[in-house]
């Protein structure tokens, strides 16, 4: 039988635990390290204030599907969009058909269209706000209540924090890992059967080094935080992957 001072151990663990509060206090300690606001206690107060007042009570669940060039993000989203009825918004794709469209905000990024740009490098080049804007109007489109899967964004640690200033906490993260050594292999086969210039050999390690030094960073980021992170090992046999990937989604 616990004594009175377990007991009271075990009260303050089970009201912490039912409030969330060691989650709330990462993710505010998170955001004051990385934002390092030259006022911190007015920002922990604004912080806390929007959390109290509930901002993204409408948010959408959110889930961002990472991982190098050539993991097999595209393959894996349209799967479960397919099999769970999830919405998969690439977003290097929707600033190409905006750009298209004849956009004027950004007629500026028309040359990146050629072939030997991959989509992400339009999200690299796009000014946030743009792309922002573009998102808040993907995402309305969307019914709610269904799962949005986030492909090509955030790229960087400014993606992130401004993506969930604007739409709320994101779900989790799906990161399909794989080595370099793989990610390369699957790129230059398919720019030897496709001949796609994106794809090419001059392209391929620029595209891996620049994901493992800008990308990388956004997924150990997370991987800090309890249960925002389900990695699935990319590199074995396609169907493989992809009955992990379901059954993280059933």
């Amino acid at each position: 039988m616990a004594s009175q001072q377990e007991q009271q151990m075990l009260d303050v663990q089970q009201y912490l635990s039912a409030f969330k509060i060691h989650t709330v206090f990462e993710t505010l300690t998170t955001q004051l390290m990385l934002n390092k606001p030259k006022e911190p206690i007015e920002y922990m107060i604004r912080w806390l204030g929007d959390l109290k007042n509930d901002k993204h009570q409408d948010a959408p669940r959110v889930v961002l599907v990472m991982g190098g060039p050539g993991a097999g993000k595209g393959t894996h989203c349209a799967r479960l969009a397919e099999h769970f009825g999830c919405d998969n918004l690439n977003v290097g794709e929707l600033l190409r058909d905006e750009i298209q469209s004849g956009s004027k905000a950004l007629h500026k990024l028309a040359p990146l269209l050629s072939g030997s740009n991959h989509p992400d490098e339009l999200v690299r080049q796009c000014e946030l706000d743009a792309i922002l804007e573009i998102l808040r109007k993907a995402i309305a489109s969307k019914p709610k209540g269904r799962t949005i899967l986030l492909d090509g964004f955030p790229l960087n640690f400014q993606h992130a924090l401004a993506f969930e200033r604007e739409f709320g906490e994101i779900s989790f993260v799906l990161n399909l890992e794989c080595s370099d050594q793989v990610l390369a292999t699957r790129l230059h086969s398919r720019h030897s059967l496709l001949g796609h210039g994106m794809d090419s050999e001059s392209n391929v390690a620029h595209r891996i080094s620049t994901f493992n030094l800008k990308t990388r960073p956004i997924i150990e980021y997370y991987s800090a935080l309890p249960g925002k992170v389900k990695t699935v090992a990319a590199d074995k046999p396609l169907q493989e992957v992809w009955a992990e990937v379901s059954q993280i989604f059933r």
